[in-house]
């Protein structure tokens, strides 16, 4: 049969596509990436002035050096070591260009003898006067370690036989890396909203009159909501940094595809949501300061739920390039597609049942957005009834994923990841509740002049806590929509494919 053939074809192409040199920007973007995130994160951990301690430079700098040594290395082992070398010092260059948007907090210092919240000088004034040579020397540094960990990453790639990916493997890693670095955005974001953080710098995209990245860190670690607020905005632009990018890989990768219109429109839709949810968020700030208007409590309350869907969005594009990347090497590789054996009827009753659990979520959502942002009984009650709801539907989908999973190791892996997150959700859904401060009936964010004359008590450890856990139940509650759209798109995908198949609806 001609089927029998094409296997032995694949296996030729891909042993002589494995001698080849291989994609170089692909793997040092992964790699990069990877790195800036896992370093930003540990940035805002020993930063964040809210456990009553924060770590010195001179202790967080060789931490986060060191953090960046492993990242690399360990992300530079999945790359062929002939290319480790390369690849490694364009990702080290590239790491250390991104974290730019961070380093400049350390290049400033504020004017005059007063070390205020205002006290940072506008635009490149308060610049020290070393500071180019630092930014240059941080730039080497990354070239040396990126150099450093390539050899080593190398080394261990040969012991793997690492083998050489096409863009498309590569790009669905971008992509996966891109959505798991949404997830310490929406916890940032979420703490924001939970400490009443939203209002704690007062113009936008400035910070005190100061250019964003040049703001002192000096200044921003005096007060948690401060740093809170200010860290958000600097994590965004940087989450910014990485969409664009991986917009950008989506159509090197697939050049010459005539397939890949649809995965391309998935990129450009993932880059729009974060550029609206940027301007939402300063749209946000100017309005807040508006005794007189309501405008900036709705787009608080928009910015929050578009966070949300962004999320949604970017797991649904690195499934899809993660999925077409999966598909290309199992055709190279010769492994045959397996037979569905899903009846048509299931997959029309898991189809409805999954657009019916989207819809649930995506409601429940709202309400919990709208008590979050307005501090209304209402939405709170509704929030706390319709959760029934929204379980017993995550229960029903995820059983008939797992049921009517038989090859799809996707149906598998989203049916039990809902059980588990929605279980999750609906207890930490009764610990925030518990946690509420019901002397309190509506929003009270503290403004920035407030702060700045010490009008506001600091931040305590229980705030922090508090804050901490609602966040995390905000957090579970993108995921669990993250999966429920992902097990709609999932499902769609292959009852679109049985009939497009000519597969008669109500047979095996």
């Amino acid at each position: 049969m001609s089927t029998s053939s094409q296997p032995c074809v694949g296996s030729a192409q891909s042993s002589e596509s494995l001698q080849g040199t291989g994609p170089i920007f692909g793997p040092m973007l992964a790699v990069a990436l990877a790195t800036v995130v896992t370093m930003w994160t540990a940035w805002v951990l020993t930063h964040v002035p809210l456990w009553g301690w924060t770590a010195s430079p001179e202790i967080t700098g060789p931490v986060l050096i060191s953090i960046m040594a492993v990242a690399l290395t360990l992300g530079l082992s999945r790359v062929p070591a002939s290319k480790g070398l390369v690849v490694g010092l364009g990702a080290g260059v590239i790491t250390s260009a991104i974290n730019l948007l961070a380093l400049g907090s350390m290049l400033t210092e504020p004017t005059g003898s007063a070390s205020t919240l205002t006290s940072a000088a506008p635009g490149a004034e308060g610049l020290k006067p070393n500071a180019a040579l630092m930014a240059g020397g941080f730039l080497a540094l990354g070239a040396v370690v990126g150099a450093v960990a390539g050899l080593v990453g190398s080394a261990i790639a040969r012991k793997r036989s690492t083998k050489v990916y096409a863009p498309s493997v590569w790009l669905g890693r971008i992509a996966l890396i891109a959505s798991l670095s949404i997830i310490p955005m929406l916890t940032l974001g979420g703490m924001v909203t939970s400490t009443a953080s939203g209002l704690a710098v007062p113009d936008w995209p400035g910070t005190y009159g100061a250019n964003m990245f040049l703001y002192p860190i000096s200044l921003m670690a005096q007060d948690a909501r401060v740093f809170l607020e200010h860290s958000h905005r600097l994590y965004g632009a940087m989450l910014g940094v990485i969409t664009i990018l991986m917009t950008l890989y989506t159509f090197v990768a697939t050049k010459n595809k005539p397939d890949a219109k649809g995965i391309r429109l998935m990129a450009c839709t993932v880059l729009g949501l974060v550029i609206i949810q940027g301007i939402m968020g300063g749209i946000r700030v100017r309005y807040g300061f508006n005794d007189g208007s309501k405008a900036g409590q709705y787009f608080a309350f928009l910015h929050g739920v578009l966070a949300q869907f962004y999320f949604a969005a970017s797991v649904l594009m690195s499934t899809w390039a993660l999925s077409r990347s999966r598909q290309e090497r199992g055709i190279v590789g010769g492994v045959a597609p397996t037979s569905d054996e899903v009846p048509m009827k299931a997959l029309k009753t898991l189809r409805t049942l999954m657009m019916v659990l989207v819809g649930a979520v995506v409601i429940q959502l709202l309400f919990g957005a709208l008590y979050r942002h307005t501090r209304a009984p209402h939405p709170l009650w509704s929030h706390v009834g319709f959760s029934i709801v929204v379980v017993v539907m995550a229960m029903a989908g995820g059983a008939l994923l797992t049921k009517n999973a038989g090859s799809s190791r996707g149906f598998m892996r989203v049916g039990k990841s809902l059980f588990h997150t929605v279980g999750l959700q609906f207890v930490l859904g009764w610990v925030a509740f518990f946690l509420i401060d019901w002397t309190k009936n509506k929003v009270e964010i503290p403004k920035a002049q407030e702060i700045v004359a010490n009008q506001v008590a600091d931040l305590s450890r229980g705030d922090a806590v508090s804050g901490l856990v609602r966040t995390i139940h905000q957090v579970n509650g993108a995921v669990l929509l993250a999966l429920a759209v992902l097990g709609l798109a999932l499902v769609w995908r292959r009852y679109s494919t049985r009939l497009n198949a000519g597969t008669a609806v109500g047979t095996p």
